[in-house]
């Protein structure tokens, strides 16, 4: 939005900018998709971390893009958990896990987490730094299939994972 105060993510953030174009305020709203991965391919690198275009070309830090995102899940999950549990779980008791490209260098794993960090995820003592765990994606969904019980591996059962990711397919 004109103020930067206004934010919408996923089916909504398409909704709103559709209902924007009709009414021609479209010019003063940024939509971004696909941001995560400019974290790794950003060509606009800033001393601050890399940069994305908006559609009418004003730039932004791909941290911040994310912050945002982390905040808006941090608070819709923490909804969540807070119903289910009649607010018995405490948030400095969570531990988080984001997923992240296993092509990732640990200095594109960085800057995720210092957007976990500026979103309040996590602090930035090293006890709260514990409470985020970065798993790659692949891993991680490895991982759930061994969990999962409708799939009901043995051990030693076989399986792959095809990692479909970054509008590879």
């Amino acid at each position: 939005s004109p103020d930067r105060k206004e934010k919408y993510w996923g089916y909504d953030a398409r909704m709103t900018l559709a209902e924007k174009r009709k009414g021609n305020e479209a010019k003063n709203y940024h939509f971004f998709q696909n941001f995560k991965m400019q974290l790794k391919e950003g060509q606009d690198r800033t001393e601050e971390g890399p940069r994305i275009s908006s559609a009418n070309g004003e730039k932004f830090l791909v941290i911040g893009l994310i912050a945002d995102y982390l905040r808006f899940l941090k608070d819709y999950a923490l909804n969540d958990i807070k119903e289910a549990t009649s607010g018995y779980l405490k948030e400095n008791e969570i531990r988080w896990c984001l997923t992240v490209p296993a092509i990732w260098k640990d200095a594109d794993k960085q800057i995720m987490r210092r957007a976990a960090q500026q979103s309040g995820l996590i602090g930035t003592s090293d006890e709260e730094a514990e409470r985020l765990i970065l798993a790659l994606e692949p891993e991680a969904a490895a991982m759930y299939c061994q969990e999962k019980d409708q799939h009901q591996l043995d051990v030693g059962t076989r399986f792959m994972v095809v990692d479909c990711g970054g509008g590879t397919v």
